[in-house]
């Protein structure tokens, strides 16, 4: 946290232009153990939900504050990934391609 309580931004990647050609996008994984008792009887969805909106409530003031945006990658220890992870997967691949020519 900062000197005035508002929390810092220890993003896990940075990289220019991935939503805007202008912003920098702040992602920052978590990797959640979706069969741990903690989570019963909850659904993924849920569960992804959930680690994605503590992420979000935890960076998305200090993202905007630096003009960029905010993406959290969470995902389970069997490979599933949220919404918001499967959106920035596929960016990546869209960009390579058109990159690759492909």
């Amino acid at each position: 946290e900062s000197t005035d309580g508002s929390p810092t931004l220890v993003a896990d990647m940075a990289i220019q232009g991935v939503w805007d050609s202008e912003r920098t996008a702040f992602f920052d994984h978590r990797i959640v153990n979706a069969n741990a008792v903690s989570h019963c009887p909850r659904t993924w969805d849920a569960i992804a939900d959930s680690a994605a909106r503590e992420k979000h409530l935890k960076y998305d003031r200090a993202a905007e504050e630096r003009r960029g945006s905010f993406t959290p990658l969470v995902c389970s220890c069997d490979g599933a990934v949220h919404r918001e992870y499967g959106a920035f997967q596929r960016r990546v691949a869209e960009t390579l391609a058109r990159k690759w020519k492909k």
